[in-house]
């Protein structure tokens, strides 16, 4: 769930009615108010008032008299473990004896990580859920440094997807102690591929993703930004979930999911991980990384 805090209600059937934030859930009072008017109305009956002004002097009266509230300040920084797991992730370990725990950097024992690790299972897979930071609309960021340990049975190791079916990343192994990422339009075998990076296991490899929404006035279609280590290597992707079926986009993100894949044992350690939801147009000319934190 989310972390202490206000939150929103953002969409109606795909269509915006707010920015995100977390301001509370005053859509959800009002939407509740206004449906409830418009089906007396339609049943030929004057709706009866469901506050008066007395339920509105009594409600300020009370606001005033409560004690201030500490809200919790919710950064923008980078997840860096140092701090334990944050509940923004959320670690599933499916049906085997997979884990998720902060340990010591491989490369630099002074530093904490958080270590994902998964077994052969013959179903349910071991997850780990990132959820948002809201800031904004139209452009979805996930980053992290990864450093893939080790793994073994199939080749085929992880998917990185923007939840619920949205776009997806799957990581592969070569059998040679490399590992490869491919865009995927889903994950059974009629998908459509896109190798951009290949790189040794047992190094870490900084992996940045921008999904910008689709955009009605222009061509009704998600776009795609990857960068790998700072360097641009998908500019412009359209390669969305199911895109090979001719599907229509998801309407909305609501979670970045790293799912090992069961015919697969797996380790994977994680360090400065970002995910949010921010006000970002998308411009293929634009190759620069940026982003809430600067």
């Amino acid at each position: 769930g989310y972390t202490p805090g206000g939150y929103s209600l953002t969409k109606i059937y795909g269509v915006p009615i707010s920015l995100g934030l977390r301001e509370g859930d005053v859509n959800a009072l009002s939407l509740g108010a206004s449906m409830y008017r418009s089906i007396v109305e339609c049943m030929g009956y004057e709706p009866v008032p469901i506050f008066t002004e007395a339920d509105g002097k009594m409600f300020v009266d009370i606001l005033t008299k409560l004690e201030p509230i500490d809200k919790i300040e919710i950064t923008k920084e980078a997840i860096d473990f140092d701090d334990g797991i944050p509940r923004t992730i959320t670690f599933n370990k499916g049906n085997g004896n997979a884990t998720a725990e902060v340990v010591e950097d491989p490369k630099d024992p002074s530093n904490n990580v958080l270590y994902f690790t998964s077994e052969i299972v013959a179903s349910g897979s071991a997850t780990l859920a990132f959820e948002p930071l809201k800031m904004g609309d139209g452009c979805y960021i996930f980053e992290s440094d990864m450093y893939v340990e080790s793994a073994s049975g199939n080749k085929y190791m992880f998917q990185l997807t923007f939840q619920s079916s949205v776009y997806m990343i799957a990581m592969y192994t070569d059998g040679n102690g490399n590992v490869i990422l491919k865009e995927a339009s889903s994950g059974d075998s009629s998908a459509q591929f896109n190798e951009f990076a290949k790189f040794k296991m047992k190094e870490w490899f900084k992996l940045r993703v921008e999904y910008y929404e689709p955009d009605e006035e222009e061509d009704g279609l998600p776009h795609i930004k990857i960068w790998v280590n700072d360097e641009i290597a998908v500019s412009d992707s359209t390669l969305y979930y199911n895109s090979h079926q001719g599907a229509d986009p998801a309407e909305e993100c609501k979670y970045f999911e790293i799912r090992s894949m069961k015919a697969a044992e797996t380790y994977i350690y994680l360090d400065n991980c970002y995910f949010s939801f921010e006000s970002k147009v998308f411009d293929p000319d634009d190759t620069s990384i940026s982003d809430a934190r600067n």
